[in-house]
């Protein structure tokens, strides 16, 4: 009967190197496994260390429960889909065995499996990206720090080596993206904001993570994002733990937001119309200040002028949504869009009979 009880830890996993064109997956992993004998602690190592190599991969192609079922596979059965495992370097003792190992999965071979039993697997087109702003600050009635060097939020965020079907990007410090929000800006999750970011980072959802110290039990994260979800994220653990707490909560994030986005209908965006509009004028400012107001428009993506005439100019706009839509938004501003024979018409309010 054994005495000694097993410890095993895999304590880090890399950067991967994602799909290599021979099909292959390969990830760095660290481990640190203390058992009766050296041998016993490396054998339990190479198997905990291809079962993290393939549930990783696992993650990344399929469902939440797509992957779920591949890590309840056994080892004997996951090891199977193992194409290589290389020591980067590696230190033994009598009882224990530390190394630095590159695994390399088959990933032609797992995603045949998964299909003959019916696993899920996932379109590199379909997955989902969100973008995270993370705030910090120590107790509630502090000022949030979001850009800060200081800001541990940011830091756990920066370093994690994220498993999961979804895409997280961690709002860059500079760029169009980062200058369109600032710190009151992200405390209030403001809209029109997180819109821009979204759509600059070509991204299906943005997240601004609150997150304060859960007195010394942990952290609690309110997140809010562009879509409309409103949820609270407790993590637990030791406020002295340090950069260990906030890495546990970014996993806690991940799996929820995860689930989350998985689970979400993807919003189809409004398909975008061109048409050509003519706007009779008595005077040139009077077109000057009609152009002003008609690029407040939200809807309104684009607007440029065809031809300037006499007492008349031709404009193109491009806009998302429908043209009765459209028609309202310019009767919010002070015109009346008509179409007769083909021909859109643009005219102000104040000079119709």
């Amino acid at each position: 009967m054994r005495t000694l009880a097993l410890i095993l830890l895999v304590l880090e996993v890399f950067c991967f190197s994602a799909q290599a064109d021979d099909g292959n997956f390969s990830v760095d992993i660290r481990v640190d496994v203390t058992d009766e004998n050296a041998a016993l602690a490396r054998e339990r190592a190479m198997n905990k260390a291809s079962r993290a190599a393939i549930t990783s991969l696992a993650q990344r192609i399929s469902t939440v429960e797509g992957a779920e079922k591949i890590a309840a596979m056994t080892d004997p059965q996951l090891v199977n889909f193992i194409k290589e495992t290389s020591v980067i370097n590696e230190i033994t003792s009598e009882t224990r065995y530390q190394a630095d190992l590159r695994i390399s999965v088959n990933e032609d071979l797992l995603k045949q499996y998964m299909e003959e039993r019916d696993i899920p697997l996932l379109n590199p087109k379909d997955r989902k990206r969100i973008v995270i702003i993370p705030l910090f600050r120590e107790f509630q009635e502090d000022e949030p720090k979001l850009w800060e060097s200081e800001n541990p939020w940011r830091k756990a965020w920066k370093n994690a080596a994220i498993n999961s079907s979804v895409d997280f990007i961690l709002l860059p410090i500079s760029g169009e993206a980062s200058s369109v929000i600032n710190t009151d800006l992200a405390k209030q999750a403001d809209k029109e904001a997180l819109e821009k970011i979204k759509n600059l980072s070509t991204a299906n959802d943005v997240y601004v993570l609150n997150t304060t110290y859960d007195g010394i039990e942990g952290l609690i994260t309110n997140a809010d994002s562009w879509s409309g979800n409103h949820l609270t994220i407790k993590t637990s653990g030791a406020k002295s733990s340090g950069d260990a707490l906030f890495n546990t909560a970014v996993e806690d994030s991940v799996r929820v937001l995860s689930n989350l986005a998985v689970t979400a209908p993807t919003i189809t965006p409004p398909t975008e119309e061109t048409i050509s509009i003519f706007f009779p004028f008595s005077n040139l400012s009077e077109w000057v200040a009609a152009e002003q107001k008609i690029k407040t428009i939200k809807m309104i993506s684009d607007l440029q002028v065809l031809a300037m005439m006499q007492g008349q100019v031709q404009i193109k706009i491009s806009y998302s949504g429908d043209f009765k839509a459209l028609q309202k938004e310019f009767k919010q501003k002070g015109f009346n869009l008509s179409q007769n024979e083909d021909k859109n018409t643009l005219i102000q309010n104040d000079k119709e009979d």
